[in-house]
């Protein structure tokens, strides 16, 4: 793009600090109807930009919360499955004998022991 330049006052129509004698010179540049056009343009573009990082902000939204379902449901099967676990773990600790529970003991590797139910 070329660089645009902005119309000047007349060093006639330009008042000096202190002096009132041109009140109907603006200080701010008009827009000639060309740049008008230009400006709606922007505008156009920028809606266009604003609608297409809304789409974007929805389907991100939506991917988002989609996952988020998902792993509230394996969350949910996850616990399920410790606590039938931990059912079965106390059932057979409760059945097994302590010559068999010795033995299972003895044949865990070293780690940190099994967290108490």
């Amino acid at each position: 793009m070329g660089k645009e330049t902005l119309p000047l006052p007349h060093p006639s129509e330009v008042s000096r600090v202190g002096e009132g004698r041109c009140p109907s010179v603006r200080l701010t540049p008009s827009l000639s109807p060309s740049r008008a056009s230009a400006g709606s343009g922007v505008s156009a573009i920028d809606n266009k930009i604003e609608r297409a990082m809304d789409l974007v902000k929805s389907h991100l939204l939506l991917a988002v919360r989609e996952e988020v379902e998902a792993l509230r449901e394996q969350i949910r099967e996850l616990s399920e499955r410790r606590a039938a676990l931990e059912r079965e773990n106390l059932l057979l600790r409760a059945l097994a004998t302590p010559q068999q529970l010795a033995r299972l003991l003895s044949l865990q590797p070293p780690g940190p022991p099994p967290a108490p139910p």
